[in-house]
């Protein structure tokens, strides 16, 4: 045995140090190693916060060790993967001897000057600009951008975007975890808008709802004042986020007004016993008022017969500016009623009456705070020689609590995906094929429908292939309804089909609150909706019911301009989000269960359900069975077990008995579709389809919460085999509620807690998805659960992005498309063939290195395209299969080519890509010759019209044309000289041959 191999060898104490759970210089050390469970993992956490480096022929262990470094890879340049490890490490803090590498050369100091300058950082500048052109008046406040009177009536609208990039200092109001405008800014903004109108006084203003910023774009805020009548005008405040066509949303109403109140003077100065300020605003944090250091500006304060005396002042740095009172400032003065009330003080200025400015730039001020039998407080501001500032005759404050600012939070981060009817009544003329066997009966309904073996054989443009379970074993048919979707899929593309593939599916959809799904069909449409995003226009989703009524509108459906279609009772139905709705479900959660429980978002859950739920029992399962979970401050369990195999987890469910279970395990494995292989695609369903389906079985009662992916919905290309298996979760979370049984799917999108690398994190924001953070993601958490949906979506998307790429299907319902018209002169494929067949060969090349560029840079996120180097790699760029599939749908679209999705590894640089690109379009196109040449003489006519030259240039030029035009009536003379030797006599032919001899 491998002891009496290895019992000759002698062996040593390594040289090197060396972690290890033995003795290696033992012979059973080896033997151990060999026969049991290399502890690779408690290896690595016992050499602690270390800097890890494999070295081997590929980078086998880099992915399990967070953060290590690979000093070579499988197929990658040995050089230069050695050099990007050194450099990753010293990019890391770890100290490395360049000297043996850099021998022999010399230091050279950095140029102190630009050879080009780039700024990458737009400048923000806060204020409004010249709004005149547009037909307004300028305010020249902080907060109000513009006015304007209404047309036909004594009504005024003022105008003004607010952002945290324009008025930073409002990120240091924050409630409950959110940015809030402060109810004192809103006071500012109307008392700002009645003295535009000649009033002085706000009389009255409530709060209706919070104003929360978002953290990236801003909210456009409109100020609508009223007509005057009695003196008086009303006065509401309105908000939406801006790149939306949400509604808007009424934040305060109320009356603005003039009056003489003169003010009341604070002379006598201090009054009362001092009360210490240490740690105030650290305690005002604990519940829930996260004030920053605008905010902060509580100096000194004084008890004194149930008033409250204080100095606040704003901090340096911060000055009045054009504010009538600084919101900061008169904020500042509100959390008197902290210091009187404790934590019964605590909350947000709900109604304000009787709010006058007395006098404008004040940095600092004194504050008296009394209240009156109703609780009402009534504030008095003077500046510290006494002279009144402000007043606020009463003020109610109303108690907050983080649910009620979460709605608005999560208003562009939870949406529902519903199913809508279209106008779809042209039927399609076109003959169509069904592929395979016709379970549902589809060929009648069409013009000339025939039935084929299989797609191959099928030669229509149109083919449609069913889609059934093939046993009762849903785990079993999952998986191989997935796989020959696949097959389907990657067949359609390598015979580079024209046309459209449909995959008909019946149930798969939960279209409408009867429906029952069918998990197994709905996996076809997760795979489906990726090979849509790769390959648009190459592929189509049909669902249908069981009524007559719906295969009659078959030829309409199929003609709609829409990738994925469900039909209802003879209904045409489309897909689209909309945001979730708020309830008032609860969720009791009792003892949980969270399988990927040790992984970066169980870990998150897990924490949030102690620290916010009051949940004490926690079970984390994993396949591994190890965490930390020392900073849980509950009974927490850490359990080895894998869930995709029924038996464990059936002992797992036994012993533990959970009442509610987080299904948060998951595998990726990404690459195009057309990369996957069967074998790719199994271990990624199992611990999402497998594992689930067998919650589902063992443990009806459960409430079960599953982690689904929006992969799954939005069909994020590359995520094929993953996207089948979070849209079989969130068909069975709908078929469980069908059936009366708690469930909940969660399709997420990706956070910023690990899952996204930097470039990925980086092309998804850039695409209008930006990843969610962990405050965000946990509040998503808790919100999806209100809204009672089976299947909620957490994404967070940035409208202000979206609106300016072709919006998708299944976004049209939340941003609405502008009408588009064609623009003169804008270049389409066509265009751009007739473009390039008139120019030269070398203008051909440079007028498609221009096109290339420019879409790489776009790709890439770059501002221009001629930092793209032509002869560079497109993986040294930073291209990987999924960018490489954006760019090919780009040039795709450019170019009206059907392109691969290997596009950039087929052709590596964007020289050898244009060469291709030049091949493909101009293969029918006359050599460039003539037709360059009439371009080029078009060019210089224009140059001669436009010159302004002298005699003699005139004369050389002249000569130079004479000599041109003689040589070409030479060629032309020469063409039409050509011999006819087919048809010429003996004599002639002896003839011509003395003459050319010249005999």
């Amino acid at each position: 045995d491998f002891r009496e191999a290895i019992a000759e060898i002698t062996f040593s104490e390594p040289a090197i140090p060396f972690q290890a759970g033995g003795n290696p210089a033992t012979v059973d050390y080896w033997v151990d190693h060999v026969r049991h469970a290399v502890r690779f993992h408690d290896n690595v956490t016992a050499l602690g916060d270390n800097a890890f480096v494999e070295i081997g022929p590929d980078a086998a262990l880099t992915p399990l060790v967070d953060g290590a470094i690979a000093v070579s890879r499988r197929g990658a340049n040995e050089v230069t993967q050695f050099l990007t490890a050194l450099g990753q490490a010293h990019a890391e803090g770890t100290d490395v001897d360049w000297s043996p590498l850099l021998a022999g050369a010399k230091k050279v100091d950095l140029p102190t000057y630009a050879f080009r300058r780039q700024s990458y950082w737009p400048k923000v500048v806060e204020g409004a600009g010249d709004v005149k052109s547009a037909g307004l008046n300028g305010v020249g406040h902080p907060l109000l951008g513009a006015a304007v009177q209404l047309a036909g009536q004594d009504g005024h609208l003022f105008t003004s975007r607010i952002a945290l990039r324009t008025h930073g200092w409002l990120a240091d109001h924050v409630i409950m975890g959110r940015a809030l405008v402060p109810g004192a800014a809103l006071v500012e903004v109307a008392l700002k808008a009645a003295e535009e109108l000649g009033l002085d006084t706000l009389e009255e203003l409530t709060i209706a709802a919070p104003l929360i910023l978002p953290e990236q774009g801003g909210v456009q805020l409109q100020v609508v004042i009223s007509a005057e009548e009695d003196g008086k005008r009303a006065v509401t405040i309105y908000s939406r986020p801006e790149d939306t066509d949400l509604p808007w949303t009424e934040n305060a109403g109320g009356t603005l007004s003039s009056s003489d109140r003169t003010g009341e003077r604070l002379d006598t100065w201090p009054v009362g016993e001092p009360v210490r300020l240490d740690g105030v605003y650290e305690k005002f944090a604990e519940i829930g008022f996260a004030y920053g250091d605008t905010f902060q500006g509580l100096r000194n304060a004084w008890r004194h017969e149930g008033a409250v005396y204080a100095e606040v002042a704003l901090p340096e740095g911060i000055e009045p500016g054009a504010f009538g009172i600084h919101p900061a400032l008169l904020d500042a003065a509100l959390h008197t009623a902290l210091l009187a009330e404790g934590d019964g003080g605590a909350g947000l200025p709900f109604s304000w009456e009787g709010v006058k400015i007395h006098a404008t730039g004040a940095a600092a001020v004194r504050v008296r705070m009394t209240r009156d039998e109703s609780g009402a407080m009534h504030i008095v501001i003077a500046d510290p020689q006494g002279n009144p500032v402000a007043e606020v005759e009463s003020l109610v404050v109303r108690a907050v609590n983080a649910g009620q600012l979460n709605e608005n939070t999560t208003r562009d981060a939870l949406f529902t995906l519903d199913w809508t009817p279209l106008n779809a009544t042209q039927p399609i003329e076109a003959t169509v094929a069904i592929a395979g066997q016709d379970h549902f009966g589809l060929v009648d309904h069409f013009v000339q429908g025939r039935v084929f073996d299989n797609i191959e054989m099928a030669d229509a443009e149109i083919v449609v292939t069913e889609v059934v379970a093939y046993s009762d074993d849903v785990v079993d048919s999952t998986h191989a309804a997935v796989s020959d979707a696949l097959i389907n899929v990657q067949e359609w593309i390598t015979g580079h089909r024209a046309g459209r593939l449909w995959f008909v599916t019946k149930n798969a959809v939960a279209a409408t609150e009867s429906d029952v799904p069918d998990p197994v069909a709905a996996a076809i449409w997760g795979l489906v909706r990726v090979a849509q995003s790769e390959h648009p226009g190459s592929f189509g989703l049909l669902d249908i019911d069981d009524q007559r009524s719906s295969l009659a509108v078959l030829r309409q459906a199929v003609n709609a301009d829409e990738p994925q279609i469900v039909l209802r009772d003879g209904e045409i139905l489309g897909g689209r989000l909309a945001r979730a709705e708020r309830t008032e479900q609860t969720a009791e959660y009792g003892k949980v269960l969270i399988t990927g429980g040790t992984g970066g978002l169980g870990r998150i859950i897990a924490k949030h359900l102690v620290e916010n739920h009051g949940v004490q029992e926690l079970v984390l399962a994993s396949r591994s069975g190890q965490a930390d979970v020392s900073d849980l401050q509950a009974n927490v369990t850490v359990a080895a077990c894998d869930v995709s195999d029924r038996r464990e987890l059936e002992e797992l469910l036994n012993s533990h008995q959970p009442q509610t279970i987080i299904h948060a395990a998951g595998v990726l494995d990404d690459g195009t579709i057309e990369s996957l292989t069967l074998d790719r695609v199994d271990p990624v369903l199992q611990p999402k389809v497998d594992a689930a389906w067998y919650l589902h079985e063992l443990a009806p009662q459960a409430n079960l919460i599953l982690f689904s992916s929006v992969a799954g919905t939005f069909g994020n290309a590359g995520q094929a085999n993953y996207a089948a298996g979070n849209a079989f979760l969130d068909a069975l979370a709908a078929h469980r509620k069908a059936h009366d049984q708690e469930a909940t799917s969660m399709a997420w999108g990706a956070w910023d807690t690990g899952m996204l690398s930097a470039q990925d994190a980086e092309r998804m924001a850039r695409t209008g998805m930006p990843a969610i953070t962990q405050e965000l993601g946990t509040t998503l958490f808790d919100e999806a659960l209100h809204t009672g949906e089976a299947a909620p979506i957490p994404v967070r998307l940035d409208f202000a992005v979206l609106r300016n790429h072709e919006v998708a299907p299944l976004l049209r319902g939340l941003v609405r498309t502008k009408s588009k018209k064609a623009v003169a002169g804008q270049e389409t494929a066509d265009s751009l063939v007739k473009r390039l067949t008139n120019l030269t060969d070398q203008a051909r090349t440079d007028a498609l290195l221009e096109l290339v560029r420019g879409q790489v840079a776009e790709v890439l996120g770059h501002a221009e395209g001629e930092i793209i180097e032509e002869d560079r790699q497109f993986q040294e760029l930073g291209f990987d299969s999924l960018t490489a599939v954006e760019l090919r749908n780009r040039l795709g679209g450019a170019t009206g080519l059907r392109l691969p999705a290997t596009l950039v590894f087929d052709y590596p640089t964007p020289a050898d890509l244009v060469a291709h690109l030049k091949s493909e379009l101009l293969a029918d196109a006359p050599e460039a010759g003539l037709p360059s040449v009439l371009a080029d003489l078009d060019a210089f006519e224009k140059a001669l019209d436009e010159a302004s030259v002298d005699n003699a240039l005139h004369q050389q030029i002249a000569a130079r044309l004479d000599v041109l035009r003689t040589k070409w009536l030479e060629n032309s003379q020469q063409t039409s000289a050509v011999r006819d030797f087919e048809s010429a006599s003996d004599d002639e032919m002896f003839a011509m041959l003395d003459e050319e001899l010249g005999l």
